[in-house]
């Protein structure tokens, strides 16, 4: 999701009654996750490869380029992790297949990329908002055939649990994300629209006998409005990246076996102990500044049991 105020979001006036209300109570609240940086690209690489976004990220890579948007192949991230471990991932996009592709949707190199933030007639993709395409190592190869359109989901979940991957990202279009901006089909967007996703999306996920028996949903922002009554750039922790704006404080809903439903944890976390929970959680090495001792993972105040190996 996009452009998140933790305390509008969590509030009692929200505009997001489902998150606010529904899953508050059906799992666990952290208020005071924060996304670490400024900007959708910037924070999508903290979250997937534990890095510091370079100058071209925080300024929005509109004319992406290799090495300084796009990372090298050289540059490991979470997924790359999955798949030398064996493990099976997809990222699912929303309106990926808007021009008719299939999966992938790289940007293209050194020219202007028109589906940067702003959705365009019959497409509300944005590049910005997924981040496994800002490196190279996933898009340069066949792993880049796992970033599917948000369609291939109903279809993965009706084949039942095999073919549900072991690591799912899922990534809404510009209009459902939260971020106010004109839908071309005159559909709504902002905080109601990303609420309305929201309740159709999570039950799907959470019905499965899959998450029944050891999964677990997280459901976070990437990062807080920056401008407008509720912008917010507060860091989050130490151990976070030097010379940058912080990101703002988000919020995030974990969903799981292992957590107390109803509950709020108030222990501060941001994208990168999201990463370094993940890459404990699946025996992984610790990537870039999640390996920081001062990154500390969700831990057994959040989830009060260790989930099971294969947590989906």
């Amino acid at each position: 999701m996009a452009d998140g105020r933790s305390e509008r979001t969590f509030g009692p006036d929200s505009p997001m009654p489902y998150v606010a209300r529904t899953l508050a109570a059906e799992g666990l609240v952290l208020p005071r996750y924060h996304a670490v940086t400024r900007g959708a690209i910037g924070n999508g690489v903290a979250l997937l490869g534990g890095l510091a976004a370079t100058p071209e990220q925080l300024a929005g890579c509109t004319t992406p380029t290799a090495g300084t948007c796009v990372l090298p192949e050289a540059t490991p991230s979470l997924l790359n992790q999955l798949t030398g471990a064996g493990r099976t991932w997809k990222v699912y996009a929303g309106a990926l297949g808007a021009t008719g592709v299939d999966s992938c949707r790289a940007p293209e190199l050194d020219r202007p990329d028109p589906a940067g933030l702003q959705p365009r007639p019959g497409d509300a993709f944005a590049t910005a908002r997924v981040p496994a395409l800002w490196f190279a190592s996933v898009t340069a190869g066949a792993d880049c055939g796992s970033v599917v359109d948000l369609g291939q989901l109903d279809r993965d979940l009706a084949a039942g649990d095999d073919a549900i991957p072991d690591f799912s990202l899922v990534v809404p279009d510009v209009c459902d994300s939260g971020i106010e901006v004109p839908c071309p089909d005159g559909r709504p967007s902002g905080p109601a629209a990303a609420d309305a996703f929201l309740a159709t999306l999570v039950p799907k996920l959470t019905g499965t006998a899959a998450h029944r028996k050891d999964g677990l949903v997280i459901v976070v922002w990437d990062q807080a409005p920056a401008t407008g009554p509720f912008a917010d750039a507060r860091p989050c922790c130490s151990g976070r990246p030097d010379g940058v704006p912080g990101g703002g404080r988000t919020g995030a809903v974990v969903l799981s076996p292992f957590v107390t439903a109803g509950t709020v944890q108030d222990k501060p976390y941001d994208h990168l102990a999201l990463l370094r929970t993940l890459e404990d959680l699946f025996g992984l090495d610790r990537l870039g500044l999640a390996a920081d001792p001062a990154v500390q993972g969700f831990g057994p105040k959040v989830l009060a049991a260790p989930a099971a190996d294969g947590d989906r």
